[in-house]
């Protein structure tokens, strides 16, 4: 497998990775905002049972129906709080879309090259590892808990390198 073939293959996998996280947040976070629409649709029209000429023994039960309802209401809204399907989704999103400009240029400068070049093989492969890297921090910074030290999210210290051992450090003379 030519390098170039591998480049589009790990790019690939990646675009398809990142299009099903995607999906799947996209459809949580509907589905957590359908929820919490109805429950508050629900909760207003069990209120509104509580009329002045409602027999009490009615009253207490609605009441107690409203409570229930509201505290479903609020468990959805804390988990989708922590969840965040909604923000996930748009960055998952934005970094897929990311990687699909990205390989529509690698294969425009593939169908021009007659031999494609290592170093901007290297380029385009550098630029790959930039967005994925700068999809994690991003990531870490929405999801991950904040670490209790300095208030910063842990992170590692690895820059990414091109493939087959090559070095993206450049010579000194």
């Amino acid at each position: 497998m030519s390098r170039a073939d591998q480049l589009l293959t790990e790019l690939s996998q990646q675009i398809k990775r990142f299009y099903d996280e995607s999906e799947k947040h996209k459809s949580l976070h509907r589905k957590y905002r359908y929820w919490l629409f109805s429950l508050t649709a629900g909760s207003t029209v069990l209120a509104g049972l509580t009329i002045p000429n409602t027999p009490a023994m009615f009253k207490t039960s609605v009441s107690l129906a409203v409570v229930a309802v509201n505290a479903l209401a609020a468990l959805f809204t804390s988990v989708e709080g922590l969840r965040k399907p909604g923000d996930l989704w748009i960055h998952e999103r934005t970094i897929y879309h990311a990687l699909k400009d990205l390989q529509r240029e690698i294969k425009y400068y593939l169908s021009a090259a007659t031999i494609a070049d290592d170093a901007k093989l290297d380029q385009f492969f550098l630029r790959m590892q930039s967005i994925l890297s700068a999809s994690l921090e991003k990531w870490m910074g929405t999801v991950q808990p904040k670490s209790p030290k300095d208030g910063s999210p842990p992170h590692d210290n690895t820059t990414p390198q091109p493939p087959d051992g090559a070095s993206n450090v450049e010579p000194t003379s």
